[in-house]
């Protein structure tokens, strides 16, 4: 994983898990491209890159050297129209890209309207929404996931994250699918 978003809640979340091997962080590129080519030479299939929900030329970055774009909307009008950015720059980049609603209220409407808006617009959306439980705040404040926390007891969460899981998986093997015919046939 490599954190980009001056914050660092990523890092601190890793920190709070003890540093583990799998997942890990990787620190010390001053690019989101420099990380994603240091990691791809070292035999990772994987690299996640966390970027921060306002700067624009750092998102613009990180999306650039993505093969598939994952962008977390939340159920607001203030977020829908936030998440617009990021939507252009992925166009713009011809990104694969899917957004996803979520941190939504147990019995939220604004959720479908969300979707709805999304939609009309002609944003992918993933089918699975995350909603806003109590396991997700606990495993971020210690540094694991829901269904590590409370002796696994959520399994609505731990559904969630498995089935969204399953989604950004087979786009992002699907993206990459396509971005390698593309390059073979340049």
């Amino acid at each position: 994983m490599v954190d980009m978003d001056p914050q660092k809640s990523l890092v601190e979340w890793w920190a709070r898990r003890g540093r583990s091997e799998n997942p890990t962080i990787f620190e010390g590129a001053a690019t989101a491209r420099d990380a994603v080519e240091a990691l791809a030479l070292n035999g990772y299939d994987w690299v996640f890159v966390d970027g921060p929900p306002a700067f624009l030329s750092l998102i613009q970055e990180i999306i650039e050297v993505a093969t598939f774009v994952l962008i977390p909307v939340k159920p607001s009008m203030v977020d829908l129209l936030a998440t617009q950015d990021a939507v252009s720059l992925a166009r713009d980049a011809h990104a694969t890209h899917l957004a996803v609603v979520n941190d939504v209220g147990p019995r939220e409407r604004a959720a479908e309207t969300a979707r709805d808006f999304l939609f009309s617009v002609g944003v992918p959306i993933a089918e699975t929404q995350i909603v806003h439980r109590i396991s997700h705040i606990a495993a971020m404040t210690v540094g694991k996931s829901a269904a590590e926390v409370n002796k696994g007891k959520d399994k609505a969460a731990t559904n969630e994250i498995d089935a969204l899981w399953k989604e950004v998986k087979a786009g992002a093997q699907a993206a990459q699918r396509t971005k390698l015919r593309r390059a073979a046939n340049e």
